[in-house]
C-alpha cells in the first residue's frame, strides 16, 4: 500500500492530507472463520493422521485452504484505503491478490458529509461509514469501516470548504486585477498606444 501511496501521480500543487484505512476489528472478524476452521483442524489432527494418506490429504487441503484465503482477506484489508488530497479523494478498494479498483472524487464535486453508526460493534469499536453526498447528481458514495468518522469528517469537511473558497475566490481576484490595470494610468498610456500601432 506504501507503494501506491509512493507511485500515485499528484498534480501540480496537490498534497497527501490524510490516509485512511478500514478499522482492525472488521479483519478480525473476517479472519474468524479461518481461525475457528484451523482450531478445529488441529483438534482432528490425530484421528485425520490415522487414516493414512487420505487423512493427511484432507489436512493439508484444509490447511492450504485457510491459510491462503487468510493471506487473500489480510492483503485486501491492507490494500483497501481512501486517500484524502487538497483536491480530490481517491477510494482504493483491493480485492484479493491482483485485482484493485480506484475510485476518484474532486473536493468540489462534494456537496455534503456525513457518516452513520450502525450497531454495538461499530459503536463500542468506534468506526462506522462515510456518506459523500455529490453536487447536482444527488447521488451517495459510501465509505466503510472508516475508525473515528467524526474526526475524518472534519477533514473531510475542512478539505472541501478550503476549495470551494479558492475556487470561488479566483473569478473575484481575476476581476480585480483586471479592474485595477484598466484604472492604471500607465496601462491606459500603453493600451492607446498599442491601438494606434494597430490602426
Amino acid at each position: 500500500m506504501v507503494a501506491f501511496v509512493e507511485s500515485l501521480k499528484l498534480e501540480p500543487g496537490e498534497e497527501v492530507r490524510a490516509i485512511y484505512h478500514r478499522h482492525g476489528m472488521t479483519l478480525m472478524m473476517r479472519l474468524t472463520p479461518f481461525a475457528v476452521a484451523l482450531i478445529i483442524l488441529f483438534l482432528f489432527l490425530f484421528p485425520l493422521f490415522s487414516l493414512g494418506v487420505r487423512g493427511v490429504v484432507v489436512f493439508a487441503v484444509i490447511l492450504l485452504f485457510c491459510i491462503t484465503f487468510s493471506v487473500r482477506t489480510i492483503i485486501s484489508w491492507i490494500g483497501s484505503v481512501t486517500i484524502l488530497t487538497n483536491v480530490r479523494l481517491l477510494l482504493v478498494e483491493r480485492f484479493g491478490f491482483f485485482k484493485r479498483r480506484v475510485s476518484e472524487m474532486k473536493l468540489d464535486q462534494i456537496f455534503k458529509v456525513s457518516y452513520e453508526v450502525q450497531g454495538i460493534r461499530q459503536s463500542l469499536g468506534r468506526y462506522g461509514t462515510l456518506i459523500l453526498v455529490v453536487m447536482y447528481t444527488g447521488e451517495n458514495m459510501f465509505i466503510n469501516d472508516i475508525p473515528n468518522p467524526q474526526d475524518a469528517l472534519n477533514e473531510i469537511s475542512l478539505a472541501v470548504s478550503a476549495v470551494k473558497k479558492m475556487t470561488s475566490e479566483t473569478p473575484k481576484q481575476s476581476e480585480a486585477h483586471a479592474a485595477g490595470r484598466e484604472t492604471n494610468p500607465q496601462f491606459r498610456q500603453h493600451a492607446a498606444h498599442d491601438l494606434a500601432n494597430w490602426r
